[in-house]
């Protein structure tokens, strides 16, 4: 679990130092043979589905960090969350 609950304003991150943060040790999984890395975080009240709380907008600074694709799933759990993770 990662904390990407950044601050954003009307979809764009404001500050994305959470993110940066945890660049060092997702290359580091990468780096050291990881087949994939699953990163699961929330923004707000992870009860309220809003578009607003989608973690969406930081996949792709995520991606841009890493150096690598990033793919987003809406929810942790259920078929497209399967899916994904079988498919890493």
């Amino acid at each position: 679990r990662v904390d990407f609950n950044v601050p954003m304003k009307d979809g764009e991150i404001t500050d994305p130092k959470r993110i940066v943060s945890t660049i060092p040790t997702i290359k580091y999984l990468l780096d050291s043979g990881a087949k994939s890395v699953v990163l699961m975080s929330h923004l707000g009240d992870q009860m309220d589905k809003e578009d607003k709380f989608s973690l969406e907008p930081v996949v792709d600074k995520v991606s841009e960090l890493v150096g690598k694709d990033v793919t987003f799933v809406p929810d942790c759990v259920g078929d497209d969350a399967k899916k994904v993770t079988a498919n890493a």
